[in-house]
C-alpha cells in the first residue's frame, strides 16, 4: 500500500476543515431558518439555547456572540412563539451594536432601546418585542422612599423606577427572555448590578448570558454569573460556602484574602454543565495571531527618572507586611507602583521634562518600518495623552480613545481609523476592550500592560476576530528594569488559572512576590 505524501495529506485536511467551517443557511433542527449563513458553532449555540431554559455562551471574543443572541431571540419569538418579550441587558456602549444587529438580521421585530443614566417614561412602549436596556440604568440607586420590590423567589430589593418597570413588564406580559451581554460585568456579588441581576433573573422564563471571559480575573468570578442562570442550583446559593469549597483563604492586614484555589476540575465540570464554550482556533479559519517581543534598553537620561521612582517603590515594599501583595487604592504600595509604571512608559507623565523615554523611541522605530496603521494599547490615560502629543509633534496622524470619551465619539474615531484617517490609534485597554471591531490594522503594540486579565484578552481580540483578513501581530514591549516582564507573567498565570476553569486543562503555578523584587534589582 502506497501512502500519500505528508504535505499532500495536510493540504487535503486543511481544505476539508475549511469546507466544514464555511457558514451555512440551512434550517436548524427546530425548523428555524437563519436569515444569513452562519457558522456551525453559532448553529449549535442556537439549538442548545432553544432546548434549555438557561444557558451560558462563553465563546472566545470575536466569534459573533451578538449575532447568536439576535438569532436566539428571533427563533424563540418568531419560530417557536414561546415568548412575547425579549430583554437585552448590556452596557450602554454596546446598545448601539445590538440595535444595529436587530435591524440587519431581524427587522420584523419591534426593538426599543432604553439607554442612559435615567430613562424617560416616554421611551417605554407597550407594543415592543425587544427591550434593550443598559446596566448603568438598572444599577442606579433607588430614590428615598422607594418601596421594596418582591421577586418570585421571595427576595426583597429596593429598586429605582426603571429597574422596577423591567420586572413589572417581565412578569405581567407573558413569558419573557433575558439575554445578558458581557456577564462578567456582574461578577462581584456586592455590587448593585449583581444584586439586581441575582434577584431579578427569576422573573424571566428563559435566561441566557454571554461573555468571552467568564473568569475575568479569578475563578470565584463565575459564582454570581451562574447564580443568575439557575438561582444557585449549580454552585449553591451561598457565596461564602462557594469560597470555602473552592478558595484557599489567608489572613492579611486587610482581612481574609484568597491566596489560592482548589477543586478546579470539579468547578470546570459544573460550569460546563450549564454553558457552552468554543475557541476560535477550533471553529474559524482566521489568519494567525503571531506574538512578538520588542526588548527596549533604557537610556541614561531615562534611567535617572526610573531610579528615583524605583527607590520610592522599594521603600514601600519593605514596609509592606506579608508575602502576597494586595494593591489596594490609596495605599503607599499602589501609589508607588503606579508612579513607577508611568515613569517607565513616559517620564513626562510624572515629571515636567521633555524626555520622551526609551519606549517612545522604540515605538517610532517600529512605525518607520511599518506602512499599515498601528494600534497602541496603554493602561493609563496620562500615558495615552503624552504618547499622542509626542507623535503629533513628530508629524503623525494620531487618534486617542480613553474612558472619558463618549461612546458615539469613540465609534466615530474607530470608523475614521478603519478608513485610513489616522496612522496611530492610541487607547487604554479598558476603554476599547468591548463592542469594538478593528480589522483594518494587523499590528497591536502593548506599550503598557494592565493587571487585569480581562483587558489583556479582550483587547487582543479587537483585531483578531471575524472579518480580519491579515495575520495579526501582538507586539509586547519589555523595557529593561521595568515591571513589564513581571506583569506579563502575572497575566499568563491568571490566563492559565482561568483555562483550568474554562477549558478543564491543568497548569502549574509559577509566580511569587520575590519576582517583583528581582525586577527592581538593577
Amino acid at each position: 500500500m502506497i501512502s500519500a505524501p505528508k504535505k499532500t495529506t495536510d493540504t487535503l485536511k486543511r481544505k476539508l476543515n475549511t469546507k466544514r467551517r464555511r457558514p451555512s443557511a440551512l434550517p436548524l433542527s427546530t425548523g428555524y431558518t437563519p436569515p444569513i449563513p452562519i457558522y456551525k458553532h453559532q448553529r449549535t449555540a442556537i439549538e442548545l439555547a432553544v432546548r434549555k431554559q438557561a444557558l451560558g455562551v462563553f465563546d472566545d471574543p470575536g466569534m459573533g456572540k451578538t449575532l447568536q443572541g439576535v438569532l436566539i431571540a428571533d427563533c424563540i419569538t418568531t419560530a417557536m412563539r414561546e415568548a412575547e418579550r425579549i430583554f437585552i441587558l448590556c452596557k450602554s456602549a454596546h446598545a448601539g451594536v445590538w440595535v444595529q444587529h436587530f435591524a440587519d438580521y431581524a427587522p420584523h421585530l419591534r426593538v426599543q432601546s432604553v439607554v442612559g443614566k435615567s430613562a424617560d417614561k416616554r421611551k417605554w412602549h407597550r407594543r415592543t418585542n425587544v427591550h434593550i436596556i443598559n446596566y448603568e440604568l438598572l444599577q442606579r440607586a433607588a430614590g428615598k422612599g422607594a418601596p421594596l420590590t418582591q421577586f418570585p423567589n421571595g427576595t426583597y430589593l429596593r429598586l429605582n423606577e426603571d429597574a422596577a418597570r423591567v420586572i413589572r413588564i417581565a412578569t405581567k406580559h407573558g413569558p419573557s427572555v433575558m439575554l445578558a451581554d458581557e456577564s462578567h460585568y456582574f461578577k462581584t456579588p456586592t455590587s448593585n448590578i449583581t444584586k439586581f441581576m441575582m434577584a431579578a433573573s427569576c422573573a424571566f422564563t428563559r435566561r441566557y448570558i454571554f461573555t468571552g471571559t467568564p473568569v475575568a480575573e479569578r475563578p470565584e468570578d463565575v459564582w454570581s454569573q451562574l447564580y443568575v442562570l439557575d438561582q444557585g442550583k449549580t454552585l449553591g446559593r451561598s457565596y461564602a460556602a462557594f469560597k470555602n469549597r473552592y478558595c484557599i483563604m489567608r489572613d492579611t492586614q486587610y482581612g481574609p484574602k484568597v491566596c489560592g484555589h482548589r477543586h478546579k476540575r470539579e468547578l470546570h465540570c459544573k460550569l460546563k454543565s450549564v454553558s457552552v464554550r468554543r475557541l476560535k482556533k477550533n471553529c474559524l479559519d482566521l489568519p494567525a495571531k503571531v506574538p512578538k517581543v520588542t526588548n527596549v534598553q533604557r537610556t541614561a537620561e531615562h534611567e535617572g527618572f526610573m531610579r528615583s521612582a524605583r527607590d520610592t517603590l522599594l521603600q514601600a515594599l519593605h514596609q509592606y507586611k506579608g508575602n502576597t501583595i494586595y494593591t489596594r487604592k490609596g495605599t503607599s504600595v499602589a501609589a508607588a507602583l503606579t508612579a513607577y509604571r508611568k515613569v517607565c512608559a513616559m517620564p513626562s507623565t510624572v515629571h515636567p521634562t521633555t524626555v520622551r523615554g526609551s519606549k517612545y523611541h522604540a515605538l517610532v522605530d517600529i512605525m518607520q518600518q511599518e506602512s499599515a496603521p498601528i494600534v497602541v494599547w496603554c493602561d493609563h490615560v496620562s500615558v495615552v495623552q503624552e504618547v499622542a502629543r509626542a507623535l503629533t509633534e513628530d508629524g503623525y496622524r494620531v487618534a486617542t480613545v480613553y474612558g472619558k470619551i463618549k461612546h458615539k465619539v469613540r465609534d466615530t474615531i474607530v470608523h475614521d481609523f478603519e478608513h485610513g484617517a489616522y496612522d496611530w490609534l492610541i487607547a487604554t485597554q479598558s476603554a476599547m476592550r468591548e463592542a469594538v471591531t478593528i480589522t483594518n490594522s494587523q499590528h497591536a503594540i502593548y506599550f503598557e500592560f494592565s493587571w487585569q486579565l480581562l483587558n489583556w484578552t479582550q483587547s487582543q481580540d479587537r483585531l483578531h476576530r471575524i472579518g480580519q483578513k491579515g495575520t495579526v501581530v501582538i507586539n509586547r514591549m519589555f523595557l529593561d528594569g521595568s515591571l513589564d516582564a513581571y506583569m506579563y507573567d502575572v497575566l499568563c498565570e491568571k490566563e492559565r488559572s482561568a483555562s483550568e476553569i474554562n477549558d478543564g486543562k491543568r497548569y502549574p503555578a509559577v509566580l511569587s512576590k520575590q519576582r517583583l523584587l528581582e525586577c527592581l534589582a538593577w
